[in-house]
């Protein structure tokens, strides 16, 4: 993701808010844009993105790409439409932004987009995939290699500094169930209660609750932990830390368009998004961060050291969990109390 996670939005009930959006969207009329205008988190993950997709995009069809920047998609989103004005086409979200928000996004042309052979995953009504970024067990050079959340869990055979993050329960719910023994295709519906109450025995054996994924990396690669639950791409091309992805938790992120743009400006997305399906450009994001795309064909065009490093290639794939992004759209909101609940007591 990471990329960092944004800022979780406490999800509003949709049936007013989509009233309101269409009330908006037929007094107003959207003019054709002359840019196309992406709202995203930035960092490398965002440089990836206008160096692999939006380059071609402009080379072939002559739209230049902005890039915004994003904390919050559904809230800002939401402004956005309430004011009337859209100043932003397409958005970086999570699958379950677009599946508990659906009114706010637009339906994909999959015909108009016509896809490179991609992950099925990736290709949803409402949203294509990006990039897949993985929550990770990682270790500081210097500590004993782990292979399993168990082991990160273990302070007696694997002694030191531990650090989980503070903002979400997102991912860190499986984490600690598989930590529990709970086998990894047996994981949903997750059991809220197990996991929590495994959480709430082993806190103490995390000394650092950081707050963002740069904060991770720095925090293992220094050394101030010998263990952390980070965000793939923060390690994955590192020297001084080790990594492995069995039993990561998988997640897609994925790029929507708002409800309501003109013909013209949909058009340019679709165009856009068919870029982001070709395995040649996916190779050139991959060299700025470890998160690769959806393409199926990109696995082939890999180094072995490569594949070594990347979510989605096939050998890491196979050793993985794929987040359930519809169990978190249903489970969200009371997820969330209780992890406010949690971290007031660390």
């Amino acid at each position: 993701m990471t990329i960092t996670r944004r800022t979780v939005v406490k999800l509003l009930g949709s049936s007013a808010f989509a009233g309101a959006i269409s009330s908006t969207l037929a007094s107003r009329a959207f003019s054709a844009a002359s840019e196309l205008v992406i709202a995203q988190s930035g960092g490398q993950a965002g440089e990836a993105l206008e160096k692999a997709y939006a380059a071609p995009f402009t080379a072939k069809t002559g739209i230049p790409v902005r890039f915004v920047g994003l904390e919050s998609a559904l809230g800002e989103l939401k402004a956005m439409l309430q004011s009337g004005t859209i100043d932003r086409h397409v958005w970086d979200v999570e699958l379950a932004d677009v599946l508990s928000q659906p009114d706010l996004f637009e339906d994909l042309d999959w015909d108009a987009i016509a896809p490179d052979p991609i992950f099925p995953e990736a290709k949803q009504p409402k949203a294509i995939g990006r990039h897949y970024y993985s929550y990770v067990m990682s270790w500081n050079g210097k500590a004993k290699p782990i292979s399993t959340w168990k082991d990160f869990f273990d302070t007696e055979n694997f002694p030191g500094r531990r650090a989980m993050m503070s903002y979400d329960a997102y991912a860190q719910l499986e984490v600690a169930l598989l930590a529990d023994g709970v086998p990894a295709d047996k994981l949903y519906p997750l059991d809220v209660d197990r996991a929590f109450a495994f959480l709430e025995a082993n806190k103490d054996k995390v000394q650092v609750w950081w707050d963002s994924g740069s904060q991770a990396a720095e925090l293992v690669t220094s050394g101030e932990v010998d263990y952390a639950l980070i965000y793939s791409g923060r390690v994955a091309y590192s020297k001084d830390v080790g990594m492995t992805y069995n039993q990561g938790i998988s997640v897609l992120n994925y790029l929507a368009v708002t409800k309501g743009i003109d013909a013209d400006s949909k058009a340019a997305a679709m165009k856009f998004f068919h870029e982001m399906t070709v395995a040649e450009n996916e190779l050139k994001a991959v060299e700025t961060i470890a998160y690769s795309g959806p393409s199926e064909g990109l696995d082939a065009l890999l180094t072995d050291d490569q594949r070594k490093v990347l979510p989605s290639s096939v050998q890491n794939r196979a050793v993985q969990v794929p987040i359930n992004s519809q169990w978190w759209t249903e489970n969200r909101a009371a997820i969330d109390k209780r992890w406010t609940e949690f971290r007031a007591n660390l």
